[in-house]
């Protein structure tokens, strides 16, 4: 028997679905709800009590582009409490940076499903989240980035980290996946095609790939700083929007 939390164990053990959607509904759900309260309290207090111009689209803000007010329904709030947004219909109010929480959640579910048919030749009806795909074919292409993410979690974790080479040579290799990196990132700056997200992802995994390898020192006043970051980061990405643009 495999330990509580080591590789594969989710997926071997009886009732693996009911247990494991409780895990990811737990965690993306009680976030996510308050962030839709607060945020449309947010929304409300702006557009009906302050009539801020920024939340008609007419404030020249390129993420708010739009009439906030308009998305401020019931079904718009029950569609992005469902992970809807953006495949049958738009993000909360302002809250315009949820439609990644979309993608998160049919990753969620495509994965595993993938898994379970390549690991253990085992259908399951995971697979029918893969019709969401279809329907909008952006959160697949998102889905391609996402795997480049786990592809790195799988090569940090599995190969040595070249022992046998010299720091001059790990330097090297780190600054040309930097390179690299930095000139696919700056084309996509400038063109701005979708087409590009993944060639991002993958070059953006290489680099950090090889970050781990250089083994650069990192400073050490800076550990308070990411260790907020990196415990704040969920709870404060889903209502930062709405706390900005009010």
């Amino acid at each position: 028997a495999r330990p509580v939390g080591g590789p594969g164990w989710y997926l071997d053990r009886p009732g693996f679905w009911p247990a494991y959607l409780i895990d990811r509904l737990s965690r993306l759900e009680i976030v996510l709800l308050t962030a839709l309260i607060l945020g449309g309290l947010a929304d409300a207090l702006g557009i009906f009590v302050l009539q801020l111009p920024v939340y008609s689209g007419a404030g020249g803000s390129h993420s708010l582009s739009y009439d906030a007010a308009q998305r401020l329904s019931f079904a718009h709030f029950a569609g992005n409490l469902a992970f809807l947004q953006t495949i049958a219909l738009d993000s909360w109010g302002s809250n315009g940076p949820l439609w990644s929480l979309a993608n998160e959640f049919w990753y969620y579910i495509w994965f595993p499903a993938l898994i379970l048919l390549v690991r253990k030749r085992r259908l399951s009806w995971g697979l029918l989240g893969l019709v969401v795909g279809l329907i909008s074919p952006a959160i697949l292409v998102g889905f391609a980035s996402w795997l480049a993410g786990f592809g790195l979690l799988l090569l940090v974790g599995r190969l040595p980290l070249a022992d046998q080479e010299s720091n001059v040579a790990r330097l090297i290799r780190f600054a040309v996946a930097t390179a690299v990196f930095l000139a696919v990132l700056a084309i996509s700056g400038l063109w701005k095609r979708s087409e590009l997200d993944v060639p991002l992802a993958v070059t953006f995994g290489w680099f950090l790939f090889e970050l781990a390898r250089a083994r650069l020192p990192f400073p050490v006043m800076l550990l308070p700083l990411a260790l907020f970051g990196s415990g704040s980061s969920f709870s404060l990405y889903v209502i930062h929007f709405p706390l900005i643009a009010l």
